[in-house]
C-alpha cells in the first residue's frame, strides 16, 4: 500500500497546504484532549491503588488477609493465590 493512497489527516495536510492549518489544528486539539484523558485516567488509577493499599493494610492490621483461614476458602484464581502467598511470606519474614 502506498503512503500517498492513505487518506490520513497528516497526509492531507502535507499534500494540501491551504487545508493543512485547519487539519493540524484539529490534530493538536485531539492530542490535547487525549493527553487530558490520559492524565485523568492516571489520577484515577493512583486513587484506586492508594485505596487498595489502605484496605490491604487495614485488613492485615486486624489479623485478616493471608493469615485468615477463611480467606483461603474463597480463592478462585492463580493471580489471587499468588498475592496471598506473597502476603504469607511477607508476614512470615516480618515475624522471623
Amino acid at each position: 500500500m502506498r503512503l500517498a493512497s492513505l487518506n490520513l489527516p497528516c497526509i492531507i495536510a502535507l499534500r494540501a497546504p491551504q487545508v493543512g492549518d485547519a487539519v493540524v489544528q484539529q490534530l493538536l486539539e485531539r492530542r490535547a484532549a487525549l493527553e487530558r484523558q490520559l492524565a485523568d485516567h492516571n489520577a484515577q488509577i493512583q486513587e484506586y491503588q492508594a485505596a487498595w493499599e489502605r484496605a490491604k493494610s487495614e485488613e492485615e492490621g486486624r489479623g485478616g488477609g493471608a493469615v485468615d483461614a477463611k480467606r483461603w476458602l474463597l480463592v478462585r484464581g492463580l493471580p489471587e493465590a499468588r498475592e496471598l502467598l506473597r502476603s504469607v511470606f511477607r508476614v512470615a519474614c516480618d515475624h522471623k
